[in-house]
């Protein structure tokens, strides 16, 4: 068979393979996984973070770029300082942290992270009132958990996973004593280097998850979609009558990788869809990123975007 026959059976072969009726079904089954299995209609509040800590990131993104460098993290405690004092007035406007002395965020904080059965009646009341402040107060809400995103950036570079000292890197060789030396020198490599990659765990975590289930995805509409195929031409006996002479089993193979194709096109289709719900919910702000962070550490280097790319192959 000429290139020409070759690629007028494989079309006639997806024409086959995409049964309009099936596709609509398909569709309707698609959207429905994707409200009960995928998890991009809670970002950016999914998994640990609350809504204001991706809004964060792309904040800071947006005025230092995708890494952070020890200069702009001086700038960036600057903030900090500036978000404190707000609090800290709204503190000071409070009735009842004004009944019982509290005056400042260092005690405010205290509060609420400690708090346990054998607190006083004082300290109880105390800590209802820093939950209010936490997660009911339209004015501090937003702010105290703006103060987190940088504290969580903050308990990273004093551990040493970032912009590291000499005395730092000595005792992380220490603490990366059971790795490989290999590991154990990209490890030390990254924690070395003098900037930050601003991408949050969570937005890795979320496109590793995803990519999972558009996999699963994939496989269900594809293989349902050979499936009816096979089936309907078996019912009409064609199999047989294709695979009794040599032309019919020429034509049997370009069936075959007709099959590859659709997973393929289906694969391709899905990835599209998804890849326009992240641009909506703005996620490839975090494209230049580096995936590696604080948190999480790769052999080779590369940005969000390169990961996601190589994901969608």
């Amino acid at each position: 068979m000429n290139i020409h026959t070759t690629m007028r059976i494989l079309r006639k072969e997806l024409v086959k393979l995409f049964d309009l009726r099936l596709c609509l079904i398909l569709s309707v089954f698609s959207v429905i996984f994707g409200y009960l299995f995928l998890v991009w209609n809670y970002y950016p509040g999914y998994g640990a973070n609350s809504p204001y800590d991706i809004p964060m990131y792309e904040s800071l993104i947006e005025k230092y770029g995708s890494s952070l460098s020890e200069t702009e993290y001086a700038e960036l405690l600057h903030d900090r300082e500036e978000l404190i004092d707000i609090v800290e007035h709204e503190i000071a406007e409070d009735e009842l942290f004004r009944t019982y002395g509290l005056t400042t965020y260092q005690e405010f904080y205290e509060i609420h992270q400690n708090f346990s059965d054998e607190m006083t009646e004082e300290e109880k009341i105390l800590d209802r009132e820093t939950n209010q402040f936490y997660f009911q107060n339209e004015k501090t809400m937003p702010i105290l958990f703006q103060i987190q995103v940088i504290d969580d950036i903050e308990q990273h570079i004093a551990i040493g996973k970032v912009y590291s000292n000499n005395q730092k890197l000595q005792n992380l060789r220490e603490y990366l004593s059971d790795y490989t030396p290999m590991a154990r020198e990209r490890l030390i490599q990254y924690y070395n280097q003098k900037e930050m990659s601003l991408l949050p765990q969570s937005v890795y975590t979320f496109i590793n998850d995803e990519m999972f289930r558009l996999i699963i995805l994939s496989v269900i509409c594809s293989f349902v979609l050979i499936l009816f195929s096979r089936i309907t031409e078996n019912l009409r006996g064609i199999v047989q009558i294709t695979v009794s002479s040599q032309v019919g089993r020429g034509i049997f193979r370009k069936q075959m990788w007709a099959c590859v194709l659709c997973g393929g096109l289906v694969g391709l289709f899905i990835s599209i869809i998804y890849g326009i719900l992240l641009g909506i919910k703005n996620v490839y702000l975090f494209a230049d990123c580096p995936i590696s962070h604080p948190m999480a550490h790769f052999w080779i280097d590369m940005t969000l975007g390169q990961y996601l790319l190589l994901c969608s192959g």
